[in-house]
């Protein structure tokens, strides 16, 4: 079995990372779904879920939590952005479940802490770091916080498992998986 692991950074553009930690820089990019209804949205995420995960055959995909307040803890201005980002969480879930490949969250400052060692940074003022820190790890992202999140992410999940098989533990893994 394969122990390449996806990362997806839910957001209006995801981002996305896919690696084992072995078979050299990990892979990254981004997307855009670009529907004009909601449901049209949900359905090309889906289709490209769908693809993403056939093609790449991971042993585990992990998504970062979506959050559905803003940094100052206040709700969004509309229900628009929250249900997008719960929408295409649940279709990712919904995908693995079908295709019976593990799904688990990461936290948002666990991966944080990991990559740019602060967890409680204001959300702009750790997106300029987490493109910083890709920039210093050779990661070419160039202003795109889409695919520098999915690297953070993967990179905090592949640590996780490492420090799994090396303790037994690891923050990640200490919870149940989402399917």
């Amino acid at each position: 079995m394969s122990d390449k692991v996806a990362f997806f950074d839910i957001a209006t553009a995801l981002g996305w990372a896919v690696g084992d930690g072995t078979d050299g820089p990990y892979r990254y990019g981004a997307i855009t779904f670009t529907r004009s209804s909601r449901g049209a949205r949900y359905l090309e995420a889906a289709q490209w879920f769908q693809g993403f995960i056939k093609l790449e055959r991971p042993a585990l995909v992990v998504y970062e939590a979506p959050m559905i307040r803003t940094d100052r803890g206040e709700r969004f201005a509309n229900i628009a952005t929250p249900m997008v980002l719960l929408g295409l969480a649940a279709i990712c879930e919904m995908i693995c479940q079908q295709l019976t490949t593990p799904c688990m969250l990461a936290d948002v400052g666990d991966v944080r802490q990991h990559f740019i060692g602060s967890r409680n940074m204001k959300r702009e003022d750790a997106k300029r770091a987490t493109i910083t820190r890709c920039k210093q790890l050779g990661m070419i992202v160039g202003a795109d916080d889409n695919k520098a999140d999915a690297i953070a992410g993967l990179d905090y999940v592949l640590a996780c498992r490492k420090s799994k098989t090396a303790t037994g533990a690891g923050p990640l893994f200490s919870t149940k998986t989402a399917s």
